[in-house]
């Protein structure tokens, strides 16, 4: 199905959510994409027969008029869950849906509502909703009724089963079950009034929905009168919801880091960045450490994560998590005194800040005190990765106290004076 092109797409090489094929193959992850919608529908026209001739239909408030394929009832998006033990996703969809035929002055109305999804991994499953119906007459003791309840409209198979591709969604797409749904002549066929021989070969909507319609609305479901073909269950599409989506545990990484981000996989699958780094989870709620580069820079950063879900009748994700690069404490300085100064001539030292190996070193402004008694000399210099010589001015007779103080940048923290040592001046 195509997608409009008012939707973004971002595609990054990582992995196919689902691709279509056999029900009972797994995805492989090749690509994120971050498409909208993330939330699914149900586009279900019930069946040709009752899709033409319940003409006056009613979703939602919103009637559908034209009989094309825009008129095809879809409803809304709802929850999605899945059972674990079972491998079973449920749809719930949301929205109502009211069709009416009016003949002979009676008009016929039948109502399906809320419907849900239920599907295996290999495709097959069932379709519930809360159905009622009613008969409306002039007179109302002739104006029989069934009061709204829940229960299996249409079943199908696995053998028929599609899956495909919406947005970041995965759709599956089915024709309902139809021949020999209910035996001919059965006690079930009889219980729900049907004639002798019917339903022809079976076929047939699910009893369950033939039991929650007033019986003269029944014919419309199954086969054995005119038309039976077009009374079949027509295909649906389900896109299933986003429902699964890593749920990111590290908030902070100190600069220079190489612990990685940390993540929570809701479900069995693989869970990928968009650099690459990817790991894959054998149970709900697994925990798994994603490497990434080491930045230069603190700061707010940002990744894509992809997390292809290993059951096929899930859908993937692609969402965006942020992590704030934060400054680090730089090591106490160091001071070395490489050439003693005098009163008559200045010195040297190295001041040391230890810090992060490499291009993570600390820079920034460095400034020296040296004391003696109530006498205060400074000097300013500026540290680049490490250490820096710095120059001592002349110095009176005595014992100079030095301290360090170190004026931080945007990836080490300020510290302030500490005392690195003493020297003694003696000429």
């Amino acid at each position: 199905m195509r997608v409009p092109a008012t939707m973004a797409v971002v595609a990054l090489a990582l992995g196919a959510l689902v691709a279509p094929g056999p029900a009972h193959a797994g995805p492989e992850p090749t690509a994120i994409e971050i498409v909208e919608p993330r939330v699914g529908s149900l586009i279900w026209p019930i069946s040709a027969h009752f899709f033409s001739v319940f003409d006056e239909r009613v979703l939602d408030g919103v009637r559908l008029t034209s009989p094309d394929s825009t008129a095809e009832p879809r409803f809304g998006p709802g929850r999605t869950s899945h059972d674990w033990s079972t491998g079973v996703t449920t749809m719930d969809y949301s929205g109502t849906l009211t069709s009416a035929r009016v003949w002979g002055g009676v008009r016929d109305e039948i109502t399906l509502a809320d419907p849900s999804v239920e599907i295996s991994g290999d495709g097959s499953g069932r379709i519930t909703a809360l159905v009622s119906s009613r008969l409306v007459r002039s007179t109302p003791a002739l104006s029989p009724s069934t009061s709204p309840r829940r229960v299996t409209v249409t079943t199908f198979s696995g053998s028929s089963a599609t899956w495909g591709r919406f947005g970041s969604m995965t759709t599956a797409s089915n024709t309902p079950d139809w021949d020999g749904v209910l035996a001919p002549d059965s006690e079930a066929a009889a219980a729900l009034g049907l004639p002798a021989g019917q339903p022809e070969n079976g076929g047939s909507f699910h009893p369950e929905f033939l039991g929650a319609l007033v019986p003269s609305l029944r014919t419309h479901f199954h086969a054995g009168a005119s038309q039976s073909r077009l009374r079949a269950p027509a295909p649906f599409t389900a896109r299933i919801s986003v429902s699964h989506e890593p749920i990111p545990v590290t908030k902070t990484l100190p600069y220079g880091s190489v612990q990685g981000i940390e993540l929570i996989v809701p479900a069995p699958g693989t869970v990928e960045l968009e650099s690459g780094a990817r790991a894959s989870t054998t149970v709900p709620g697994e925990r798994v450490v994603l490497p990434v580069t080491r930045f230069t820079q603190s700061g707010r950063r940002s990744w894509i994560v992809g997390f292809t879900p290993r059951a096929v009748n899930l859908s993937g994700s692609a969402q965006t998590i942020r992590v704030n690069i934060v400054p680090v404490a730089a090591a106490r300085p160091r001071f070395e005194l490489t050439k003693r100064p005098t009163t008559k001539r200045r010195g040297t030292a190295t001041v040391t800040i230890a810090g992060i190996a490499g291009d993570f070193g600390p820079t920034g402004s460095i400034q020296v005190r040296l004391t003696k008694g109530t006498k205060i000399r400074h000097v300013d210099s500026y540290v680049y990765r490490v250490g820096r010589r710095v120059t001592l001015p002349k110095l009176a007779k005595g014992t100079w106290t030095v301290r360090a103080a170190y004026y931080g940048n945007a990836n080490y923290t300020k510290r302030g004076y500490v005392k690195v040592g003493s020297f003694k001046v003696t000429k």
